[in-house]
């Protein structure tokens, strides 16, 4: 009689501990495919905070390559306000200017950048030291470029800029604001169908 008890006991056992393999399996594949969804620029903006330092796939148009090195471009989705910035990073030399206008699907990590009173305080200082040399000129994404000859320089004063951002923060009602960004990975061969 216990040789039968202690057989059903390891029968039920085993089935028990394989149905639980069975429903792990189950809960990894939905992660995964939870991972693979492709937001566009305005879904990702919506909802940030949710995918800090996860590799994401964005959906949007390149409206400007950065035309000193090609390190960064900008996406942008229905809402030609809203935009997201991609950088090279190591994955890729630099970005094609062609790619300007084109729909692109892109993996990537997003990155946060906090920007509050120490930065801005380090910031001011760095420029101090450089002083007005005039020859150097840093662009909104943080990338320094050389101004050339004859090169209209359409970036703002970094000053002004410095006093724009602390008047943000003040509107914020927070000690900081957030500067997101995308670390490319690589472009996404297979673009999916549109939705029906």
């Amino acid at each position: 009689m216990f040789k039968k008890l202690f057989t059903v006991i390891c029968i039920s056992a085993l089935l028990v501990s394989c149905g639980n393999k069975e429903n792990k399996g189950t809960d990894e594949s939905e992660e995964n495919v939870a991972e693979t969804i492709i937001l566009d620029v305005n879904g990702l903006l919506s909802q940030v905070e949710k995918y800090v330092d996860k590799e994401i796939t964005i959906q949007g148009t390149v409206t400007h390559v950065c035309k000193y090195g090609g390190k960064k471009l900008h996406l942008t989705g229905d809402d030609p306000e809203k935009k997201i910035v991609v950088n090279a990073g190591e994955a890729i030399a630099e970005f094609d200017v062609e790619l300007e206008g084109e729909d692109v699907i892109i993996a990537g990590i997003l990155k946060e950048q906090i920007i509050d009173e120490a930065y801005l305080a380090n910031w001011e200082e760095e420029l101090k030291q450089k002083g007005e040399e005039g020859e150097t000129h840093e662009s909104e994404e943080g990338e320094t470029h050389k101004s050339e000859e004859g090169h209209a320089d359409d970036h703002v004063d970094p000053m002004v800029r410095i006093q724009k951002i602390r008047d943000e923060i003040k509107e914020s009602g927070k000690d900081h604001i957030s500067n997101y960004s995308v670390e490319f990975i690589k472009f996404v061969e297979q673009v999916p169908p549109p939705p029906a």
